[in-house]
């Protein structure tokens, strides 16, 4: 069995610094917004939605064509899933979040070094570490 989420690496850029957007969820652990694909909903649109939900963040650019999958293995109710969490890079315009208390504990804008001390699972930090460079040569163009 398999199961499938999807979440953003959202990158706020400000003057020449680009600033990640990292929350703490319920649980204690640091990561991004994320969440499982709803019945007939592609991985892109899960992501989305789950940013809304989570940080309320609505104007978010989903740069095309770059994003990162994470796979492990996890244990639900006595049965072992193959799990694949999918990570697009996403630009925002603002560092403004509206975060969803039941969900989400904290939201930090922090600069790739700090974010990528706070994140807590490798698989968050491999995102971080494979989309961040393609910040920089966006901010090139």
């Amino acid at each position: 069995m398999s199961e499938k989420s999807a979440g953003v690496v959202i990158a706020n850029i400000q003057g020449k610094t680009p600033y990640f957007l990292i929350i703490r969820q319920r649980e204690g652990h640091w990561g991004f917004p994320k969440g499982h694909l709803d019945e007939g909903e592609d991985a892109k649109a899960a992501a989305i939605r789950e940013v809304v939900e989570e940080v309320g963040i609505t104007n978010l650019e989903i740069v095309p064509d770059v994003f990162y999958e994470d796979k492990y293995k996890v244990e639900r109710a006595g049965m072992k899933l193959d799990k694949t969490v999918t990570y697009f890079l996403g630009i925002s315009k603002t560092q403004n979040t509206s975060l969803q208390e039941n969900e989400v504990k904290d939201a930090r804008w922090l600069p790739y070094e700090k974010a990528l001390v706070q994140l807590t699972y490798e698989g968050s930090k491999k995102a971080l570490m494979t989309l961040a460079p393609k910040v920089s040569s966006l901010k090139n163009n």
